[in-house]
């Protein structure tokens, strides 16, 4: 049987469950940041993030089971133009078909429906899992001193989308 996956914007309701993942060893050894949160601050983050129009975050659903969190972020509206990132907490929920599939599908949320010209995101080189899977998913842009910088536009994608068979994941949206 197909698995019901769904990506839903943060909710209160997710914090505490945000929170222990943010801070998860195996989590933050593959990021630049490594906060030490409290329900305060989640609290503070999540009022900015639903009055500002520059991040979007959505927690990753599968069959009903939350694994993790999905975003969009330094969004300018103006250049038309994004960054992603992702991490999965709670293992054995699809491995890699799912990473692609929620990033085909968040690609067509960011071309299709707000009508970005691009999308970009970065791997930590040490983050062996990280760069092999976004090697297999878009192209290399650059090469910075610690990490991948991968990249695509609306174009791009719409070349390659083409060629993928994959699921649809609904993203919940507002404008």
């Amino acid at each position: 049987m197909e698995q019901k996956i769904e990506c839903r914007f943060v909710r209160e309701e997710d914090l505490e469950r945000i929170m222990e993942w943010r801070m998860r060893p195996e989590i933050t050894a593959n990021m630049r940041t490594h906060p030490v949160l409290t329900m305060e601050k989640q609290r503070a983050w999540l009022e900015r993030i639903n009055r500002e129009k520059t991040q979007y975050h959505w927690v990753i659903w599968v069959d009903g089971v939350p694994i993790g969190v999905i975003n969009i972020q330094e969004v300018d509206w103006d250049k038309k133009s994004c960054s992603t990132g992702i991490y999965i907490a709670e293992k054995g929920h699809g491995g890699p078909g799912l990473f692609f599939e929620l990033h085909w599908n968040l690609f067509d949320l960011v071309f299709e429906t707000m009508n970005f010209r691009e999308i970009h995101a970065e791997a930590l080189d040490f983050n062996q899992t990280a760069v092999m899977l976004n090697k297999r998913m878009w192209p290399v842009v650059e090469r910075k001193e610690d990490c991948f910088v991968y990249g695509i536009t609306k174009e791009q994608w719409e070349t390659m989308k083409e060629k993928k068979i994959y699921r649809f994941i609904k993203y919940e949206w507002k404008e």
